[in-house]
């Protein structure tokens, strides 16, 4: 039996990395000493029809989840099964959908309980102590929003967590950690790399982007000791060798990068390991990313999303194409693999715009480029300028996928 079960709901890409914020979300329960279950449906390969059973072996007072938008629909199949088990059990959703829309989760979705707002580590351990105490008053959690006399309640948003290291570990224990494939291109294929994430939320204002419904966009970071920490104690504990760092930018803020580079060459970390990251193409220099390279990094990937200045402008992706041009220069002149994430039917875009970004493509020969489809995804400038231009055509959240 345990108080809480985490579930990460079924995913279309198979190197989905591990669920880092049930993770670290697990973590801060057991700190707070509640027993915990974490149950990744991906790497166990469990279906909807499979969640009964787990339901039934773990008996838990509170399932959490979290979701995107595509999978929304199928989370909310997964909190039906939980209530027609026992309809006692608390069913809250999380994750970049409820954040950039709770209202409309709890409205569309009655088998959900709570929708969380943001980052939940803190926000959830108050959320269980008020539901096994049986207080049922939910106004001072921060970020919450649930049902009162059948209206929908939204409380105020929690400030971000400034102190990242206050936060324990991610919960790696409660995980299949040995079922995790994340590639590892620009590093050793036949070795499993694993992600981690050293410091949270972006400055920047690309419209496209939702990762500010979770983090907001004051930038955080952990400190480079507890950044290595970790790192090493993924590699005694798992063999983990690769590491790819989750953060939207690690190049944020240079001084910050620097010091962990020099950190990690001090410490003989390149000796054992290797890393990837991604940055932007104004925030890198010849120098940074030699050092970038001395320190033991394979792979920096770049968000260019167009050849075409306006449309870079439309969404404001805020870079030049000279500066991508120049940063794919001097990554490759560093030693490092370079991919490059190129995106299709942007704002201001048409066939013109289409082919000068393939001729970009060609031009700055990506080792790994990759093409997504412009998706207005809940929580994005996007999705409002298309809500308030009707071009909005379709309901179907499992119909929001970048690689359908």
């Amino acid at each position: 039996m345990s108080d809480v079960l985490l579930i990460y709901p079924p995913y279309t890409w198979e190197m989905k990395h591990p669920p880092l914020g049930l993770a670290y979300i697990a973590a801060v329960l057991e700190r707070a000493r509640y027993s915990v279950s974490l149950c990744d449906m991906n790497p166990l390969k469990l279906g909807v029809e499979d969640i009964g059973d787990v339901i039934k072996e773990h008996s838990p007072k509170v399932v959490g989840l979290s979701s995107m938008t595509p999978q929304i629909s199928t989370v909310h199949h997964i909190a039906q099964v939980v209530k027609s088990i026992d309809p006692s059990i608390y069913v809250v959703v999380g994750g970049p959908h409820a954040s950039a829309l709770p209202d409309d989760t709890l409205k569309e979705y009655p088998a959900i309980d709570f929708t969380a707002v943001g980052e939940g580590e803190m926000l959830m351990v108050e959320l269980v102590g008020t539901l096994l105490d049986g207080a049922l008053i939910f106004q001072h959690i921060d970020g919450l929003a649930y049902r009162e006399n059948g209206a929908v309640r939204i409380n105020p948003l929690r400030a971000p967590y400034m102190d990242l290291d206050a936060i324990p570990l991610p919960a790696w224990h409660l995980l299949p950690m040995d079922k995790y494939s994340v590639p590892g291109y620009g590093g050793k294929i036949s070795e499993r790399t694993q992600v981690i994430l050293t410091s949270r939320a972006c400055p920047y204002q690309c419209v496209f982007c939702d990762s500010h419904s979770i983090f907001g966009r004051t930038f955080r970071s952990r400190s480079t000791e507890n950044i290595i920490e970790e790192m090493e104690f993924l590699h005694q504990t798992y063999g983990i060798t690769q590491f790819d760092f989750a953060d939207d930018m690690i190049t944020v803020h240079r001084k910050r990068l620097v010091n962990l580079c020099q950190a990690f060459i001090e410490r003989g970390i390149p000796e054992k390991i290797r890393w990837m990251a991604n940055a932007r193409v104004n925030t890198v220099d010849p120098e940074l990313l030699k050092l970038m390279k001395e320190a033991g990094c394979v792979r920096v990937d770049y968000g260019m999303e167009s050849g075409d200045p306006k449309v870079l402008k439309a969404i404001k992706k805020n870079i030049t194409i000279e500066q991508a041009v120049e940063a794919h220069r001097w990554t490759k002149e560093a030693g490092l693999t370079v991919g490059a994430f190129f995106m299709v039917g942007n704002l201001e875009e048409d066939h013109e715009s289409a082919k000068m970004t393939v001729a970009l493509a060609r031009e700055i020969r990506s080792d790994f480029p990759s093409v997504s489809i412009a998706t207005p995804f809940p929580g994005t400038e996007l999705y409002q300028i298309a809500k308030a231009k009707g071009w909005l055509m379709i309901t179907d959240c499992s119909k929001f996928d970048t690689s359908p």
